[in-house]
């Protein structure tokens, strides 16, 4: 089956224009319904071009974008123009201007997660929020990474540090060793990226504190990982899921970056989770199987997820 072409948009925010892009489905399994991805600190909309197309061809409009001042997006060059709640404010004018008519399901990797969660606290028409390698809090060790990033590009500047982070990452965690092509995107966008992104969002994220209030999301949220993620210990996640009643779930044979890693594992639980909600669906009439069946893999590797860790709601 061909994939449905990814295109390029940009949308309008108070920090100027976002890059982004788009996969829509074909008219025969159009749900209308909207999935927007929301990336991390160092990663770009290029994370997710492995999930846009699995999730088109399910029949959901797949968004990814750069946030302000990443990769190749418009962005103020002061740090205190960078913190969550000002991408957050950035994703509600997205959403703003996506007019699907079944509303928008919100994805956030790591960092982005702590976004999407921002903006679904208020933004109407969003049906779900999903939460990948995001434990909605930052520990002692994760707070002295993200400081020593910044300090090093204060430093060295961002091209020797994108260069120093990518080679240690992929000689510590072999198993997350970004392929070739990713890894070369890698390179450009944290040379690309505004020097203010990095401080004021490594600011701005280094308050979040893992035992602090985290009320439940307004919106039916689901939170899941790789197994042998190795940026954020288990039970930070497992505790994430207690404490805000989410739907957790594990991905097998996947690290941090789960929806690169596995993306037709990462791209069935989200399927199956949607489709549990009471959100209409044009899609799935009577005597019609659900759009965008991935292949018997996936659902297998689902299964073995649930079986893997607990789920709480």
């Amino acid at each position: 089956m061909t994939a449905p072409p990814v295109t390029s948009r940009r949308f309008t925010t108070p920090a100027g224009q976002l890059a982004a892009v788009h996969c829509a489905p074909p008219e025969d399994t159009d749900r209308g319904i909207a999935v927007v991805l929301v990336g991390g600190l160092a990663g770009s909309k290029e994370d997710f071009l492995p999930l846009l197309p699995l999730l088109a061809r399910a029949g959901y409009h797949a968004y990814a974008y750069d946030h302000r001042g990443q990769y190749e997006s418009d962005g103020p060059d002061s740090p205190d123009a960078y913190t969550l709640h000002t991408l957050a404010d950035d994703l509600r004018s997205i959403l703003a201007q996506i007019d699907h008519p079944y509303g928008v399901h919100l994805a956030g990797l790591c960092m982005g997660g702590f976004v999407a969660r921002h903006a679904a606290m208020s933004a109407p028409g969003v049906a779900s929020l999903a939460l990948v390698g995001c434990p909605l809090g930052v520990s002692l060790g994760t707070y002295l990474r993200l400081r020593a990033l910044a300090l090093s590009c204060r430093i060295i500047g961002p091209t020797r540090t994108a260069r120093m982070v990518i080679d240690r990452f992929d000689k510590a965690r072999p198993d997350e060793a970004l392929d070739t092509a990713t890894a070369d995107v890698a390179r450009v966008r944290l040379t690309r990226t505004r020097p203010a992104h990095y401080f004021g969002l490594v600011r701005s994220w280094a308050r979040v504190r893992h035992d602090g209030p985290l009320p439940a999301a307004p919106v039916p949220t689901l939170l899941l990982h790789g197994a042998k993620d190795s940026l954020f210990p288990t039970r930070l996640y497992v505790e994430a899921a207690r404490r805000t009643g989410a739907t957790y779930m594990v991905v097998p044979q996947a690290g941090h970056s789960a929806h690169q890693h596995r993306p037709e594992a990462v791209a069935r639980a989200m399927q199956g989770f949607w489709q549990a909600l009471p959100v209409p669906d044009p899609a799935v009439r009577p005597g019609r199987p659900a759009a965008g069946v991935l292949p018997s893999e996936a659902c297998q590797d689902l299964e073995a997820a649930r079986s893997e860790g607990p789920q709480h709601r």
